[in-house]
C-alpha cells in the first residue's frame, strides 16, 4: 500500500499557486481619484484650447484674461481662481489631501461635474479625459500656496499684482468656498491700468460696496450680463467688476489706489472681505500708483 506523501502534495500546491498568480495577474484596485500627471506645456495648451476664447484681453469674462496664460508662471491667486471654477468652489484642503477618502472624492467629483464641463465645454471640442482634468486641477492646486500674499510681476513697463481671499459659503449640502481675486495692472509708459475684482464660483447681481482706507463706501451696481466672447448665446450675471481703469462702466466711480486697505462687501452671502495694501512693497505701490492717482 502506497503511503500518501504530504510533503510532495504541499510542494505541488505551492507551485500551482505560483503559476496561477503569474498567469492570472491580480486586478489592481482602481484609485478613488485617478490623476494623469500632465506637463506644464499641456496645462498651458488646455487653457489655450478650452478657455482663452472667452477670456481675452478685450473681453475679460469673469474678470480673467487667459490670453497670455503660462502654467509655468501662473500666479497663486489666479491658480486658486481656476481651481474654484473647475470644481465649483470645492475647498482647497479637500483637493490637496494626500490621501483622499470617499467623502472628499465625492465632493470633488460633484463640484467638478458642475464646473469643468461648463468651463471647458464652450470651446465645442471633445473634453480631455476625466483623469487628465483631475491632473490639471491638481497641478493648479499645487500652485495655490501663497495666494493670500501679493504676487507681483513685471513685463517691460507693465507691472501687475494680484492676491486672493477665500471664505466659506453658507450652503445646506456640502461645503463650498468663495474665492475673491484682486488684480492690478499698470503700464507706466501710457499711464493706463485697471483694478479688477473677480469671484468664483457664483455670479451675482446686486450692489457691491468698496471702502478704500476707511473712507465712505463707493457703490458698484452689478446689473449687467456677461456674454460669451466666442459668440455663444449663453450669458450669466457678472462674476467680476472693474473698480478702476479705462474700461469700467461710466456709471461707476473709479477708485484711487488704496494705501492701507480695501474692504469689499455684498451682494454675495459672505462677510466683508479685506485686502491689505500695507503688505504690498512700497516700491511696487509706487509703480502701480502711477495709473491710479487721486
Amino acid at each position: 500500500m502506497k503511503i500518501f506523501n504530504w510533503k510532495w502534495a504541499a510542494l505541488i500546491v505551492t507551485v500551482l499557486m505560483i503559476v496561477v498568480m503569474v498567469l492570472i495577474p491580480m486586478t489592481a484596485e482602481e484609485p478613488l481619484f485617478p490623476v494623469t500627471e500632465i506637463s506644464v506645456a499641456r496645462q498651458t495648451e488646455m487653457m489655450e484650447n478650452y478657455c482663452v476664447m472667452c477670456h481675452l484681453d478685450r473681453a475679460k469674462n469673469g474678470g480673467l484674461s487667459l490670453e497670455h496664460f503660462d502654467a509655468a508662471t501662473v500666479s497663486p491667486a489666479l491658480a486658486t481662481m481656476l481651481v474654484s471654477k473647475f470644481t465649483t468652489g470645492v475647498p482647497l484642503e479637500e483637493i490637496l489631501k494626500p490621501e483622499k477618502d470617499a467623502v472628499s472624492v465625492e465632493a470633488i467629483e460633484a463640484g467638478k461635474k458642475m464646473g469643468a464641463p461648463s468651463v471647458m465645454g464652450v470651446a465645442g471640442l471633445p473634453l480631455p479625459t476625466d483623469s487628465e482634468i483631475n491632473g490639471f486641477i491638481m497641478a493648479m492646486a499645487d500652485r495655490t500656496r501663497g495666494a493670500e500674499q501679493w504676487h507681483v510681476a513685471r513685463n517691460g513697463d507693465v507691472v501687475s499684482a494680484d492676491i486672493s481671499r477665500v471664505t466659506p459659503l453658507p450652503v445646506r449640502e456640502g461645503r463650498r468656498d468663495l474665492t475673491y481675486r484682486l488684480a492690478l495692472t499698470c503700464d507706466a509708459s501710457s499711464g493706463e491700468g485697471e483694478i479688477m475684482l473677480s469671484w468664483s464660483p457664483m455670479p451675482a447681481h446686486g450692489t457691491l460696496e468698496a471702502v478704500v482706507d476707511g473712507d465712505s463706501p463707493i457703490e458698484f451696481v452689478l446689473d449687467q450680463w456677461e456674454s460669451m466672447a466666442n459668440g455663444d448665446p449663453g450669458r450669466s450675471p457678472p462674476s467680476s467688476v472693474m473698480l478702476a481703469g479705462s474700461g469700467m462702466s461710466d456709471t461707476h466711480t473709479s477708485l484711487v489706489m488704496p494705501q492701507s486697505t480695501l474692504e469689499i462687501s455684498g451682494p454675495l452671502p459672505t462677510d466683508t472681505v479685506a485686502f491689505s495694501f500695507r503688505e504690498l512693497a512700497q516700491s511696487d505701490q509706487r509703480l502701480l500708483s502711477v495709473c491710479f492717482a487721486g
